[in-house]
């Protein structure tokens, strides 16, 4: 139980740790070869790994912001958007992998939706 002025757990922070430190590794590789292996599939993975970065990084430091009231709601607010746009994220990639497997071509459009619909946004196009 975290009292307001405790410390996160050490599992909390070995767990959030490795994940971002792999999540950030991942995310050079991608930098680093992006134009070898840009595609659909890739946009919607780093995206992913952005919101999951986000998420990693508003729980190890919004731990520590429980005295501030006003600061406390903002971190739960980008917490909760964050852990969306991640479900968000895999759902796009199951809809990418759904018009793949049907063969039907994307157009930009599409990738624009793809893109709105990971983030939470509606789109009238």
């Amino acid at each position: 139980d975290m009292g307001p002025t405790s410390m996160p757990s050490v599992p909390l922070m070995v767990g959030c740790g490795v994940s971002c430190t792999a999540l950030f590794i991942l995310l050079l590789i991608y930098a680093a070869f992006w134009r070898y292996i840009r595609s659909e599939r890739s946009i919607i993975l780093v995206n992913f790994c952005f919101s999951i970065l986000a998420s990693n990084l508003l729980i190890l430091l919004g731990q520590s912001q429980t005295l501030n009231k006003g600061l406390c709601t903002v971190t739960a607010a980008f917490l909760h958007f964050f852990f969306l746009a991640s479900f968000c994220w895999v759902l796009t990639e199951a809809w990418q992998s759904y018009l793949a497997v049907i063969g039907k071509t994307r157009s930009r459009i599409i990738r624009k939706r793809f893109l709105c619909l990971g983030w939470g946004k509606y789109t009238h196009t």
